[in-house]
């Protein structure tokens, strides 16, 4: 009896605007690993939502601090790629990311899966100020001389709607790259350019043609480094001296 007392779990509370196909007894993941389950489902009071009550082991339950992070695991399918094909022939199940301090019981879950699953350390988080969002998208990439070395995060309308912003991630291998003179711009339009020497056509790549994107480059020179949350604006296409850089 001691012992299945001190080993039992912790109860959290996971408030979602819909249930999103989970039910009572679905796994809560972390990192792959089964560590608790769904033990109740019920709406909120004023009906707005839905409140998710999982147990999870003790110890995992210790690590989760107020930016805790919860979302719904499910089949998706988008030009970006497939994710939760486990979930086509099983349940959907919640996954976890603990994270932050103090340890609470309560928090708000995401209403969709995030487009990283963690930020590590030394990753560099930037925002981007366009006049439109033009082929900006949600989960696109971020790309220097062609290679993948980020994400779009987020794409909205500043605080007063007078411009869009959006969050980028640089990964931390690549974020020595970025300096106060980086010049970042839009790719995935096709450019089409009429001179003497005849009809000159650009295309990225199909997958930046489809989806949209950011790239970026900086000169030898690139000016003092940036910390996050530095605003760089974005601009509609690079000029011909930045492809040099």
């Amino acid at each position: 009896a001691w012992s299945g007392w001190n080993e039992r779990g912790e109860t959290l509370e996971v408030r979602f605007a819909s249930g999103n196909g989970i039910s009572q007894g679905d796994d809560v993941r972390y990192r792959g690993i089964v560590i608790g389950r769904v033990e109740d489902l019920r709406l909120e009071t004023d009906g707005t939502g839905v409140v998710v009550e999982v147990e999870c082991d003790a110890d995992v339950a210790a690590m989760a601090g107020a930016e805790t992070r919860f979302w719904v695991v499910r089949p998706r399918l988008d030009l970006g790629g497939v994710t939760g094909l486990d979930t086509v022939v099983g349940p959907r199940y919640l996954e976890m990311r603990p994270a932050g301090e103090p340890a609470v019981r309560a928090f708000r879950g995401l209403d969709e899966a995030p487009v990283v699953e963690e930020i590590a350390d030394g990753d560099l988080l930037l925002v981007l100020e366009a006049s439109d969002r033009g082929s900006l998208r949600r989960g696109a990439s971020v790309r220097y001389r062609g290679v993948e070395v980020g994400k779009v995060l987020s794409v909205g309308l500043a605080d007063d709607g007078g411009r869009v912003e959006a969050e980028v991630l640089i990964r931390a291998p690549h974020a020595d790259l970025v300096g106060r003179d980086t010049k970042f711009f839009q790719i995935g339009a096709v450019e089409v350019g009429l001179s003497l020497e005849g009809l000159r056509t650009r295309i990225d790549s199909l997958e930046t043609l489809l989806l949209g994107g950011v790239g970026f480059a900086t000169p030898e020179d690139g000016g003092v480094e940036v910390a996050d949350g530095v605003h760089f604006e974005l601009h509609d296409s690079p000029e011909e001296e930045w492809r040099g850089w």
